[in-house]
């Protein structure tokens, strides 16, 4: 019996740990006597806490459980015992649910009869629906929160990180959510004393919000946070609306600090709103005039409606307590507010969100608005709110205080509204001058007919090049007398001969149509006086509208002088891709720099491409563009940082007319710059007092070394030209310009010239004319196109005949010899039965029979298909050796059909259970595949099925798992070091040598070692293809400065750590997820500053297919979640559960990706959904070239070697069949280098395995074998590959395709070392030919250009 009482014990010990019930940490945080007894929790709440009443983690109540089932508690068992083998089945309840009595009346709606009670305070419930009215104080900030939307909560939380625990939660939830429950636990897990209420549906945000302000109103707390889950389905910017609120109140902890000190400091700051969300009450009074009349008079204030006051648009703020004296004789009550759903506008939640402005004015407090910098501004008055419509009243200019009458344009736009071109000239002046912009493409489709709908017709740059939709708008705009407006910022008439767009044949064919615009046009309107005086030839009407910085979405960031002399000092520049030759005029001037600050100085580009000569160099650091989304990216850069910026620009005539953006923006980050010494700067920037000018190399030099030698200057500078700034170039000053144009825009409809028709007539001619050329060349080309495509249908018609005769064949003769096999089977069983007496003969008579019907053709596919593993098929099946039966013969006849596998790689039963048209024919399984299965897309065995336990490998059972007090001696012993760096990754890179994420720890950790700097290594003890779910149990590894420690959790280990006094942890590195779960992760980071380094050894978290290859097979590219490509692969589901996980990890904290090539990174980037991080490009090695070696030149053929691993996606199918067709040619050798054999063919096999202790031993042995050309074929893109630069050190000569990654991105910038190739049939065109005979020749023309593998130092 105690055999079988013990055995009961560990079972259920075992049910409990693997259940989401029990929470360890929970566990000791609530019961620190167990934490201090050193009892392990497991076993002391199964033995004596749940009859204490103690919880085993937030989810399951014990008290409560045993309470509502009399059954279990009379049988005196095991509550969550119980609750596992049977409550859950039973659907008992194990938590009492939040809307149970006595908060019933709190949540369900009031009688709305006449009398109706007043609004009564909220109530609420904490962790395990404990009661807590009235609610309790423990911090000066309350944080009121309503959530609508529960999957928004998380986001939510993240933020709320940046007020560091110090506040009070008070959250309402409304009673149609369900379940509430579960929300409540999660709540409760995040914020665990977090107090709650439900409410009824009713108001939105704001009733709920009003009754929490009655039930807290006499805790005094110091100020208070509004916010809620703001989703806004209906629109299509609700994310990026809800995204820039939270940024602006709660975006950082810095924004928190200014926020809070601006709130006790100043006496009359009452309200804080997000910067462009609090607006003119009498610009959008909208349909709220009544009920805020009625709001007023109950609140006893008067004559207030020609009283200009601000409001909180969206209700989102942070506040005094003291603004909402005024709740109780107002008096408002549920009847108040109409039930779900309401209007858009004039309901009571909208005037109650206006009335809350207009209360704190009345007592005597300002409404102030923050931006995501923590800079506290007032509002303007005439801002006009991008998320509403225009207002339809009269709005006074800035200068006139004129009222002016509202227009309204129709615009045709070119591009999508995001793009920069759009955003700087049409949205953003408009929107701010209050002109509305009615939309004439809908959907990528033009309407005209929109032209009758505003006031006048705009279009811009290439929208023309649309003759057909342009002509229409034209007509129709002349018909209604409708003013037309050609917008163009570019002299794009003249673009210089190395800029990308220049080489489009859309450019070329937009030329004219754009000339007729310019003619045409009643206005057009261009950003400079040079754009102006080159187009006035065209037009007498060309009107300047500058360019200016929208501070609606920039901030002004005051000049800091420069503190940490200890950090590189940073030059930077930014732009688009097409300012490549700009950058080239500085980037010898940048290098002469660098040389002469080594360790002092860096160059951070971003956007455009470096040029060669500066991206060699280590102290240049490029970042691609993270959005084209003008909004984004300027979010994006205002949390970079430099201390000076350049603008370089070549003077030409397309550049003479551009704008001085670069200048509005660098100074609004307060950063001094150096600018090109032409037209857009000099017509703005003061030499010498806010800015610098620069006409020569030798000017752009000594002005550098100006702003690096001399601090005080380059603050000077900084400051002078924000100064400039914003006295005259911010847009919210100078939006009359654009009212003034709409005021003179009728008198330029009346006074059309003639000439201008005439001209524009004969231009519109030339363009048709070129149209119809245009057209019927086109039309040729596609009726050759319809004859080539009507050849090639035929001629796969004819094949597709061919094949199925060929296959009705092959299925008719396996059949027959399939039932020839069936007559001699019964005589096989009479042979081995015989066999001991005469085995020689008897053997020896079944393979003449069995030579006799072999087909000797499907014998050699069988062989060279890879799939076949003749060593292991005898292993597997030992009657076969012992038979003595050929392996490939036997499993041809016989062995297929009795279910055996020819190799791991190819399941026979699998294949012909799955495939019973396969089965039905009796043809062998693996020949069928080869033949036409590969073809058909079948599969050659079981795929995963995501519904099954993920696929998970052995591990090593370990004799303890270690405990926080075991581990605290052991770590203090372990580390060498005070200061230390923690990393995780997929595995045990002391055991597991060979992969380039191992190798790259391992000297991350020799290199820290030698500097003083000990490192902590954690790593599943189970090796895990996938990310784990959230909560699941797992162990860990440790190793510690290069040494095996043991096997623990990860819980463990940090609560080991915070025991030990004196550590310093450095860093946090994330090498690999696989084999871990998030909350593991979380977990360190938490303990790490909520910090770490990110890095991309390969593409894990865009897929769990890490090579981003569907089904194992074939390259997808990572597409989106909801394609088609993504429905049918294996990982599809995998995949739409871990990409929103690791989002969510990237948003909630401060995570720094690393790649080791820029080609990664940006794929990564244009992949991952979330964009906010910080990013850097760290080459896991580099190259020192070194004296090249000769070559002998009497060697009469090329000796090509194909290096690494035989795998299908590194290209071996390829190598294969071209080894197999060059077999006669005798002027190639060919040579395979690894330590995996691969399929025998036309080769010679170079064992090769490179390890820590033999670094360089793949480069000696492709010099030892006078390789000249490497075979770098992966279909996959590498994110580094060690085999390309193992390769250039050894001299080879490089051949890849256009798939190869960061393969074929080295080969583009570095082109003289190989070739990248687009298709198999160019490769096989270059070895047939002397193409890459020649190549090599001229490669090695003064020997072959060796070098030394530079490891370096690998990132702290």
């Amino acid at each position: 019996m105690g055999l079988i009482t013990a055995l009961k014990d560990l079972f259920f010990l075992f049910l409990i740990q693997r259940s989401p019930y029990f929470d360890q940490r929970y566990y000791l945080h609530h019961n620190p006597d167990v934490q201090q007894a050193g009892v392990n929790p497991l076993k002391h709440y199964y033995r004596w806490g749940w009859k204490e009443g103690r919880n085993p983690s937030p989810l399951f109540d014990t008290n409560y459980y045993l309470t509502q089932n009399k059954d279990v508690r009379d049988a005196g068992a095991h509550p969550l015992v119980h609750y596992l083998r049977y409550g859950i089945l039973e659907h008992r309840p194990c938590l009492p649910s939040p809307i149970d009595p006595p908060q019933a009346a709190a949540i369900h709606p009031l009688d709305l009869r006449a009398g109706e009670p007043p609004l009564l305070p909220a109530e609420f419930f904490r962790s395990h629906g404990q009661i807590a009215s009235p609610p309790t104080k423990a911090h000066e900030i309350a944080v009121i929160l309503h959530v609508f939307y529960p999957e928004i909560f998380s986001e939510i939380a993240a933020y709320l990180s940046n007020l560091e625990g110090e506040f009070d939660l008070y959250v309402s939830l409304p009673d149609t959510l369900a379940p509430a429950t579960a929300l409540a636990e999660h709540i409760f897990a995040a914020f665990p004393h977090a107090q709650i209420t439900i409410a009824e549906n009713r108001g939105r945000d704001i009733l709920p919000f009003i009754r929490i302000l009655k039930a807290i109103q006499p805790l005094d707390y110091s100020c208070l946070l509004k916010l809620h889950t703001k989703q806004s389905p209906h629109r299509d910017d609700g994310q990026l609306w809800r995204k820039e609120v939270y940024d602006q109140l709660i975006g950082s902890k810095a924004v928190v600090s200014q926020v809070i000190d601006r709130l006790l400091t100043d006496r009359q700051a009452g309200i804080l709103g997000p910067k462009g969300h609090v607006l003119n009450n009498q610009l959008y009074i909208g349909g709220n005039a009544a009920n805020l009349s009625g709001l007023a008079d109950r609140a006893g204030i008067q004559h207030w409606q020609n009283d200009p006051f601000y409001f909180v648009a969206g209700t989102m703020f942070w506040a005094k307590p003291a603004v909402f004296q005024w709740i109780d004789r107002v008096d408002l009550k549920i009847s108040d507010f109409e039930p779900e759903p309401i209007d858009a506008d004039g309901a009571m939640v909208h005037s109650v969100e206006r009335f809350l402005g207009l209360a704190a004015l009345k007592l005597g407090f300002k409404l102030l608005e923050v931006d995501q910098h923590g800079h506290i501004t007032e509002p303007s008055p005439d801002f006009i709110y991008q998320y509403a419509p225009i207002p339809q009243v009269p709005l006074l200019s800035h200068r006139s205080q004129q009222p002016f009458c509202r227009k309204s344009v129709t615009f045709f736009s070119a591009y999508q509204e995001e793009y920069a071109i759009e955003y700087l000239r049409i949205t953003a002046p408009l929107r701010q001058a209050g002109i509305e912009i009615i939309p004439g493409v809908h959907a990528g489709e033009v309407k005209p007919d929109m032209v009758l709908q505003g006031d006048a017709v705009i279009f811009q740059r290439e929208f023309p090049q649309n003759i057909a939709a342009y002509d229409q708008i034209i007509n129709l705009a002349k018909h209604a007398g409708k003013p037309v407006i050609y917008e163009l910022d570019d002299l794009l008439f003249s673009l210089p001969e190395q800029h990308p767009e220049r080489l489009a044949a859309a450019y070329t064919s937009s030329l004219l149509p754009m000339l007729t615009a310019v003619v045409e046009a009643d206005l057009v309107t261009v950003p400079t006086r040079h754009l102006q005086a080159f187009l006035r030839p065209f037009n007498p009407h060309v009107a300047i509208l500058p360019n200016y910085l929208d501070d609606s979405l920039w901030s002004l960031k005051p000049p800091v002088l420069r503190e940490n002399k200890e950090k590189p000092l940073v030059i930077g520049y930014m732009g688009s891709s097409s300012h490549l030759p700009d950058l080239e005029i500085i980037a010898p001037v940048l290098i002469e720099l660098l040389s002469r600050y080594p360790g002092q100085l860096e160059v951070w580009i971003w956007g455009t491409r470096p040029p060669d000569s500066l991206r060699a160099l280590p102290q240049v650091k490029w970042v691609p563009s993270p959005s084209n989304n003008y909004k984004e990216f300027v979010r994006y850069f205002q949390t970079q940082s430099a201390d000076i910026f350049v603008a370089p620009l070549v003077d030409n005539s397309f550049n003479r007319c551009k704008s001085p953006l670069k200048f509005f923006e660098y100074s609004a980050l307060g950063v001094a710059g150096v600018y090109s010494k032409v037209a857009p700067y000099q017509s703005v920037i003061t030499h010498g007092h806010d800015g610098l000018l620069a006409a020569s190399p030798q000017e752009w030099l000594d002005h550098l070394l100006k702003l690096v030698e001399d601090d005080e200057y380059r603050f000077e500078l900084a400051k002078n030209a924000q100064n400039t700034v914003n006295a005259k170039w911010l847009l919210s000053k100078n939006t009359q310009q654009w009212t003034e144009i709409f005021d003179h825009l009728p008198e330029l409809v009346t006074s059309r010239p003639e000439t201008k028709s005439k001209l524009a007539e004969i231009i519109r001619s030339i363009t048709h004319q070129q149209q119809g050329a245009h057209l019927k060349h086109q039309k040729e080309i596609n009726e050759l196109t319809h004859q080539l495509q009507r050849t090639v249908a035929e001629l796969s018609l004819l094949n597709a005949e061919i094949r199925d005769i060929d296959r009705r064949k092959y299925l008719n003769f396996s059949t027959r010899l399939q039932r020839v096999s069936s007559i001699f089977r019964p005589l096989n069983r009479l042979m081995s039965y015989h066999k001991n007496q005469v085995p020689g003969r008897a053997a020896d008579w079944k393979i003449k029979i069995k030579r006799r019907l072999l087909l000797p053709r499907d014998t050699r596919l069988i062989l060279q298909s890879g799939l076949f593993d003749e060593t292991w098929y005898r292993e597997k099946y030992p009657d076969v050796s012992a038979a003595h039966q050929p392996a490939v013969r036997h499993y041809l006849l016989f062995g297929g059909f009795e279910g055996r596998d020819p190799s791991p790689h190819f399941s026979s039963s699998w294949y012909l259970g799955t495939y019973p048209d396969v089965r039905s024919a009796g043809v062998n399984p693996l020949l069928h595949y080869i033949r036409f299965g590969k073809a058909e897309s079948r599969m050659p065995r079981a795929t995963l099925d995501v519904r099954q336990p993920p696929v998970e490998f052995p591990a090593t059972t370990p004799e303890k798992i270690l405990q926080s007090s075991d581990l605290v001696p052991l770590i203090q012993h372990a580390l060498k070091f005070d200061r230390y760096v923690l990393s995780i990754s997929h595995n045990n890179y002391l055991t597991e040598t060979t992969g380039g994420v191992q190798v790259y720890i391992a000297r991350q950790q020799k290199s820290l070692f030698s500097q003083g700097v000990s490192y902590l290594h954690l790593f599943p003890n189970k090796f895990n293809l996938y990310l784990l779910e959230q909560h699941s149990q797992f162990l860990i590894g440790i190793n510690i400065d290069g040494v095996y420690l043991g096997v623990s959790e990860v819980d463990q280990v940090l609560a080991a750590l915070r025991q030990l006094d004196g550590l310093a942890l450095e860093s946090f590195h994330i090498h690999h997820l696989m084999g871990f779960n998030i909350h593991a992760v979380e977990q360190i980071l938490e303990f790490s500053n909520r910090q770490a380094e990110f890095w991309l050894h390969d593409f894990f978290s865009l897929c769990p297919s890490y090579h981003l290859l569907r089904n194992d097979v074939e390259y997808c590219g990572a597409p989106s979640l909801d394609s088609n490509a993504c429905g049918i692969c294996k990982y599809g589901l995998l995949r739409k559960q871990q990409l929103p996980t690791l989002q969510n990890l990237f948003a909630k904290y401060d995570l720094t990706v690393i790649a080791p090539s820029n080609f990664s990174l940006n794929l990564w980037q244009t992949k991952f959904p979330y964009q906010g991080s910080n990013s850097k490009v760290v080459p896991l090695l580099t190259i020192r070239w070194t004296e090249p070696i000769q070559v002998n030149p009497s060697r009469d053929h090329l000796s090509i070697g194909y290096i690494g691993f035989p795998l299908e996606q590194k290209g071996w199918k390829t190598w294969m069949d071209l080894t197999d067709t060059l077999r006669a040619d005798d002027r190639y050798r060919f040579y395979h280098f690894s330590s995996v054999k691969g399929t025998p063919g036309n080769y010679k096999r170079i064992h090769v395995a490179v390890t820590p202790a033999k670094p360089t031993l793949m480069i000696d042995n492709l010099i030892k074998e006078n390789i000249d050309v490497a075979f770098l074929w992966s279909v996959v893109p590498e994110t580094f590959s060690f085999t390309l630069h193992e390769s250039l050190a050894a001299g080879c000569f490089i051949v890849t395709n256009k798939k190869s990654g960061n393969i074929q991105d080295f080969l583009h910038q570095h082109p003289q070392h190989g070739i990248v190739l687009d298709h198999e049939n160019d490769l096989l065109d270059l070895l047939s030919g002397d193409g890459l005979i020649s190549l090599v020749q001229e490669y090695q023309r003064n020997g072959k250009p060796t070098g030394a593998l530079v490891h370096d130092s690998p990132q702290e």
